[in-house]
């Protein structure tokens, strides 16, 4: 499957930038910031045989185990390391979220992972990268469509977390590094079960959350339906 998403992004119109691809984890959660990932795969990745990486499965983070998660993220931070390859995570959090929306929220995770990359990215609103330079800035691809706020230049892919490389690693990445986060949560608020739901709607959690109320971490607006209607969606 990997070979199949290299393919893709190999033959996308890279002008020899490289291409950088972004994702996000947790839009759907009930508790827990929205987490995004950018990653930067250079040209030196698609001029070689896909095949000498040695690569593990990569996929859509959704169709992977948790153990081939961790084991495709090793991979990508080995590829840092040899590769040139960067990576970055941004974040919104829950009072984010409240304010701007779940969509706003995102933009604003998105734009900050994209700026963690530290590279020169085509921009129409921030002064990041011009005609002048010396190497054109890579292309953006985002899983989806595209997002009007965010203030970097790119393209949407739909389902593009199993279409290109660079945002099934991107997608490998958010999700990894949110469900640790909602783990290390789950310490302190281990009534909600988030070290085994990581903090999706399941009946455990709305369990959690009608006797034991919400947190800080809960998003208030996520918890409108659950708090009016107590027993919708929880088995006793």
């Amino acid at each position: 499957m990997s070979a199949t998403l290299w393919k893709h992004d190999r033959t996308y119109p890279r002008q020899g930038a490289g291409l950088v691809g972004v994702d996000e984890a947790g839009r759907g959660c009930l508790a827990g910031p929205v987490f995004a990932a950018a990653v930067y795969l250079p040209e030196s990745i698609f001029s070689r045989r896909w095949s000498s990486f040695k690569a593990p499965r990569i996929d859509d983070s959704k169709k992977l185990s948790e153990a081939e998660r961790n084991t495709a993220l090793r991979f990508l931070q080995n590829l840092r390391d040899q590769e040139n390859v960067r990576m970055a995570v941004g974040t919104a959090d829950v009072e984010e979220i409240d304010t701007h929306n779940i969509l706003g929220a995102t933009t604003l995770a998105m734009g900050r992972a994209l700026k963690g990359l530290g590279l020169s990215l085509a921009s129409a609103e921030l002064p990041l990268w011009s005609a002048s330079a010396d190497e054109p800035p890579p292309p953006v691809l985002i899983d989806g469509r595209p997002v009007k706020r965010l203030p970097y230049t790119h393209e949407g892919l739909v389902q593009g977390d199993g279409k290109s490389l660079t945002i099934a690693l991107a997608s490998v990445l958010a999700k990894v590094e949110r469900d640790r986060w909602m783990v290390e949560a789950h310490q302190q608020f281990p009534a909600y079960g988030w070290s085994r739901n990581r903090g999706y709607g399941t009946a455990e959690h709305r369990r959690g959350i009608q006797e034991t109320g919400p947190c800080r971490l809960h998003r208030k607006l996520f918890l409108r339906k659950i708090l009016s209607h107590p027993r919708d969606g929880v088995s006793s």
